[in-house]
Formats: C-alpha cells, structure tokens, sequence
C-alpha cells in the first residue's frame, strides 16, 4: 500500500518537477521507508 503511494507520487512528481517541496516530500519519505524496512529487518535478527 505504501509502495503503491510512493509510486503515485513518483509519477506525480516528473509531471510537476519543478516543485522543489514534491522533491523535498518524496525523497523523505523515500528514505523512511527504507530506513523503515531496514531497522525492522536489523530488530527483527537481534532477536
């Protein structure tokens, strides 16, 4: 669900790649996400 989001406003954004605050959304949440997914992953294995 959330990779679907991300994905709709990747599209979004190479529509609109002027807005620099988009950018700015995008690349934030690109990088909880995966920062996200890793800390799971990285909990998940000290258990």
């Amino acid at each position: 669900m959330l990779d679907q989001t991300l994905v709709m406003i990747l599209r979004d954004n190479k529509r609109h790649s002027h807005n620099i605050t988009i950018n700015l959304a995008v690349t934030v949440l690109v990088n909880m996400h995966f920062i996200g997914y890793w800390l799971t992953i990285y909990f998940l294995k000290r258990k």
